[in-house]
């Protein structure tokens, strides 16, 4: 039973701004009354709450008026909200399930992105040859700036890499490595397909002899 009250009274402060928006004049009446026979305020607090000139100001008087008596107050006043005012205490209870479920989308998101950006652990206690080695060769490449960004940098970076014989041929190295001999051939046939044809050029004796209608 305690855990009920505490929970009931958890609620009640936990949505203390939407029910003091959202309790219409006759709901905050009925909850005075109902509480003030639950003998859960005084009669000298019920006629503080009556006092009050608005309705937020009433409700705002009620929970000042059952802080004495919590949580058996705030038990008292949500099986109120819920037998009375069920259709305020279902919104109240579909914004708590919302909030959790955005909550969980979030916390799954970032334990993904946490998972996508973690690095194997090592299986040993420290690094063996083999990984030194490939540590080494990659601490080299990043060291040298040798390979570009395709996806970030501009055209000009990638041309002035390209035009340059040796970063060429190690290119090419790699992706015969990883491709192979077979996907190699693919690639140079469609990057020759896609090689923009030899423009024609004309001079200035050309333009004198085709308005001459001698070419």
């Amino acid at each position: 039973m305690r855990k009920k009250m505490d929970a009931a009274s958890e609620f009640v402060e936990r949505n203390r701004s939407a029910i003091i928006e959202r309790l219409s004049a006759p709901g905050s009446k009925a909850a005075a009354d109902h509480l003030l026979n639950e003998k859960c305020i005084s009669n000298e607090d019920y006629e503080k709450i009556c006092k009050s000139i608005t309705n937020e100001d009433k409700v705002r008087e009620l929970y000042n008026c059952m802080k004495a008596g919590k949580p058996k107050s705030h038990f008292i006043f949500r099986k109120f909200l819920k037998k009375s005012q069920p259709y305020l205490l279902d919104a109240l209870v579909r914004k708590k399930r919302r909030k959790r479920k955005v909550i969980s989308r979030t916390s799954d998101v970032q334990v993904e992105k946490r998972l996508r950006t973690q690095e194997p652990p090592a299986t040993g206690t420290g690094p063996g040859p083999d990984q030194n080695q490939g540590q080494e060769a990659r601490d080299d490449e990043t060291d040298s700036g040798s390979t570009p960004d395709f996806r970030r940098d501009t055209l000009s970076a990638m041309q002035e890499y390209l035009e340059d014989p040796v970063k060429s041929e190690s290119m090419i190295s790699v992706l015969k490595s990883k491709l192979g001999e077979k996907e190699m051939v693919k690639l140079e046939s469609l990057l020759e397909a896609l090689m923009p044809k030899r423009a024609v050029g004309f001079n200035h004796e050309d333009f004198r002899n085709i308005s001459k209608n001698r070419i």
